[in-house]
């Protein structure tokens, strides 16, 4: 529970493309919404520009992006400026060149290769909470659990309210529950090259490296799509 604010409505959030909708609705459209940004660029209220400015990236209406992101990145230099923490600065620094097209920041296949198997379990799983696509399960409620035969591991994959939830666990009663799909596999490095994208999802399941069972545990061939749609959730 190390990302709950305490707030109860941070519990089940909104998407962040359903936060912006509502947000510039709420200030009378975008073009409202952005004048307010730019009058609270001129007072020095950047932080409160920074949140306008990202809710007009996703929620543009008419807006002409070019100037939604200009008014952006000049607002990151000035958070810059401001910054005392060297990481800080960069990260601010760093966004504003990215927003410019001045800079593509993109790891090497051969690099996201590396990393991912020499990554534990646990890492793999979140990796798939920062690659998550929010717009891909809107409206989906599953809960989907992994378990490992050569460790044993087990993990719980929850998406809903465009969110997904990862957990180092399952249910303690999972007849109790509302399972999507069981993800059986053979080994962490068959998880692992999936995800490196050195192995297809089909040749796992043709091989029997990965088997999907049913929320009673039973053998569910027709899973398998339910799998591969799940599996594109989430960004290459």
């Amino acid at each position: 529970m190390g990302w709950f604010s305490g707030k109860t409505s941070d519990l089940n959030v909104d998407p962040p493309k359903i936060r912006a909708e509502n947000l510039i609705k709420l200030g009378g459209g975008s073009e409202k919404v952005f004048e307010n940004a730019e009058k609270a660029f001129q007072e020095e209220k950047y932080q409160w520009v920074l949140e306008l400015t990202e809710a007009l990236n996703l929620y543009p209406e008419n807006l002409n992006l070019s100037q939604i992101n200009q008014l952006q990145y000049l607002t990151l230099q000035k958070l810059a400026s401001h910054e005392i923490s060297a990481n800080g600065r960069n990260w601010y620094l760093t966004k504003s060149l990215e927003i410019q097209g001045l800079i593509q920041i993109k790891p090497s296949q051969s690099q996201i290769t590396e990393t991912i198997l020499k990554a534990s379990l646990k890492n793999c799983f979140m990796i798939l909470s920062v690659n998550f696509n929010y717009t891909k399960a809107e409206g989906k409620n599953h809960l989907i659990l992994f378990h490992f035969n050569d460790t044993n591991e087990k993990f719980r994959v929850h998406i809903r309210n465009g969110i997904v939830d990862v957990n180092f666990y399952w249910p303690k009663n999972i007849q109790s529950e509302n399972i999507y799909l069981i993800v059986q596999v053979k080994t962490e490095l068959i998880w692992k090259e999936i995800i490196a994208r050195l192995k297809t999802p089909m040749q796992a399941l043709e091989d029997e490296d990965i088997i999907i069972k049913d929320g009673n545990e039973q053998i569910y061939p027709e899973g398998i799509l339910q799998f591969i749609e799940f599996l594109l959730m989430f960004a290459a």
